[in-house]
């Protein structure tokens, strides 16, 4: 299909068209923010009467038992996914010297913004999201207060899209912000930024535009107000529904109340300044699917079977007590039976009776283990941290067994680092565009290598029409169990060291999980040009070293060198003194003996 023109200038719509637009998307998109709803209760472990998902008849008076599989699923697949962040490399624009120092500098510049907008945290918010609720979302912008990129998590309950196939054509983002806040950001438009209580239930979950104008300057008291609005006690602690219009032309609209804001931030991207992270990759229009869509139908189906038994044993426990004859109401027996335990008042001589279960009694020791392994497995701590013996399991039992998770993560890396490599062309567009003349320094740390965490200093200096449209970057992600395989660490050398070669020393570098594979390289070089650390010169102290292990050294001759000794070549004078030195009582002997 022919690529739309893309040359005609596009107006940014109204505050009614705006307005409009949201009201639509959010009819369309009300079945999709129920099921983050429902994902969302689930997480939390509100499945049964805590006003959360159902709730069940109170006169049942059920034992809810939930087994919260859905949160340790999503928390473990967060760990495997960002338990160690990953490392960035920009790829050479060519194989000179010149053209590797330009990506370094650049790789500098992204872990600069990485490290500035904290990114460990930004990252794993999302990461959350896109595995819980099927997609993570990143706003990114250029902050020309700070002359920097940022980037920030929002919620995707609070984002409405609107595609072109399978492209993000225009997008609303809606948040709550104070009222206060936003009128000393928009003077002019202050006496029409007012409070409200309109909007979606979820808002700014990671504070994605906290930064607007000067904190300073918004909190400071002692500032005259704006036309006396910012005084205004109702919008001193009040919200005000905040809509941010976007488009892929470069047009943006922001919408407070009755305020209407409009500019240009094109940023030369052609897409909207938003970044979705799916969990896969479904195509067009289709939401994409997660794994937790699956695990809360059985883990309800489950959370059933639990409180079932444990409302049958609770009853086994506290069986009612009955008196018969004793003129008790029906009302009062009806009342007692259903509490747990109760208890009907009874005559010092009357016939006492326990309303006793028929049949086959609860199996109290299967619900009691089944209970007692699910705190095995949402605590993720083995049977012996609870004071309980574990069984040894080799090597190969747990490879096997961890191999399925590591497979799955692999995927979860894919799509994951994708769309982090077009955050990091995002950063360096914005750096190119807005920092063109400028001379950015930066100086941080970065991991020495992937998955290692101790760090590095780094500096760099380049002009951002340096970068000159070079966005090439890819995502180093630290090996989980293939690189402590010893089968595997093997085949990779074994490719390295067959005649002809079959793989270069870069990728057998990069496959074992060194990050930076130029620098290590640049190491290997100063080490060979060492001439205490070349290799024929290690080679041969090393023989040394091991012939002289299994060599007899003469008595009294503690104190020799061992590799004068054993060659043999030493004088007697040379051997008087150092014997004597060494206090050798046998000094005169070896002397006459000719050693």
């Amino acid at each position: 299909m022919p690529d739309q023109p893309n040359d005609t200038k596009v107006e940014p719509l109204t505050l009614e068209q705006v307005r409009s637009l949201y009201r639509q998307l959010q009819g369309a998109y009300s079945a999709r923010n129920a099921d983050y709803a429902f994902a969302r209760e689930m997480y939390n472990g509100h499945h049964w009467g805590q006003g959360g998902l159902t709730k069940p008849d109170s006169a049942s008076k059920r034992y809810t038992l939930v087994a919260n599989y859905v949160r340790s699923t999503v928390d473990k697949s967060v760990q495997l996914l960002l338990g160690q962040m990953p490392a960035i490399q920009v790829m050479p624009p060519g194989v000179d010297i010149d053209s590797r120092a330009k990506a370094e500098a650049m790789e500098a510049l992204l872990y600069s913004s990485w490290d500035y907008n904290d990114a460990p945290i930004v990252l794993r918010r999302v990461a959350h999201n896109m595995i819980l609720v099927r997609r993570g979302l990143i706003y990114y912008w250029w902050s020309s207060s700070e002359n920097r990129p940022r980037f920030r998590s929002i919620a995707p309950d609070n984002f409405y899209p609107l595609y072109d196939g399978e492209d993000i054509i225009e997008c609303v983002i809606v948040s709550r912000r104070s009222t206060r806040v936003l009128r000393r950001a928009y003077p002019k438009l202050a006496s029409d930024i007012h409070p409200d209580d309109d909007g979606d239930d979820v808002f700014d979950e990671s504070r994605w535009m906290n930064r607007v104008g000067s904190q300073n300057d918004v909190l400071d008291q002692t500032q005259s107000g704006v036309g006396g609005n910012d005084r205004d006690p109702v919008a001193l602690s009040g919200q005000t529904t905040v809509l941010d219009w976007f488009d892929r032309n470069g047009n943006h609209v922001r919408v407070m109340g009755g305020a209407y804001f409009k500019q240009r931030i094109d940023y030369g991207l052609n897409t909207v300044p938003v970044i979705e992270f799916p969990f896969n990759l479904p195509g067009d229009e289709r939401e994409p699917r997660s794994e937790i869509n699956d695990i809360m139908d059985l883990n309800l189906y489950l959370d059933d079977l639990l409180s079932d038994a444990a409302n049958v044993i609770r009853k086994f426990a506290h069986p009612t007590v009955l008196d018969m004859g004793s003129g008790v109401s029906p009302q009062t027996i009806a009342a007692a039976l259903q509490k747990e335990g109760g208890i009907i008042p009874i005559r010092k001589d009357g016939d006492v009776k326990f309303l006793n279960w028929e049949g086959t009694p609860a199996d109290f020791v299967s619900q009691y283990d089944r209970v007692q392994n699910l705190i095995y497995d949402l605590s993720a701590k083995p049977p012996a941290s609870y004071g309980q013996t574990m069984t040894n399991q080799s090597g190969v039992a747990t490879n096997m067994a961890l191999s399925p998770t590591t497979s799955s993560t692999e995927e979860r890396m894919s799509i994951f680092g994708h769309y982090l490599m077009e955050l990091n062309m995002a950063i360096l567009a914005l750096y190119e565009k807005y920092s063109a003349g400028e001379t950015i320094d930066v100086r941080g740390r970065k991991p020495k290598r992937a998955g290692v965490k101790a760090t590095t200093f780094y500096e760099a200096s380049i002009k951002g029409k340096d970068i000159a449209g070079w966005y090439s970057n890819r995502i180093r992600w630290p090996s989980m169990l293939r690189t402590d395989d010893p089968v595997y660490v093997q085949n990779e050398l074994a490719k390295l060291q067959s005649k002809p070669k079959a793989q270069s020393i870069y990728t057998t570098l990069e496959n074992l999980g060194t990050e930076d594979s130029e620098m290590e390289l640049d190491r290997i070089k100063e080490e060979l040009e060492d001439p205490r650390l070349h290799p024929e010169v290690m080679e041969s102290a090393v023989n040394a070293a091991t012939a002289l292990q299994g060599a007899q050294v003469p008595t009294g001759m503690e104190g020799l060198d061992p590799a004068l000794a054993q060659s043999g070549n030493l004088d007697e004078e040379m051997i008087d003194t150092n014997a004597r030195a060494a206090g050798s009582p046998h000094a005169e002997q070896l002397t006459n003996q000719g050693y």
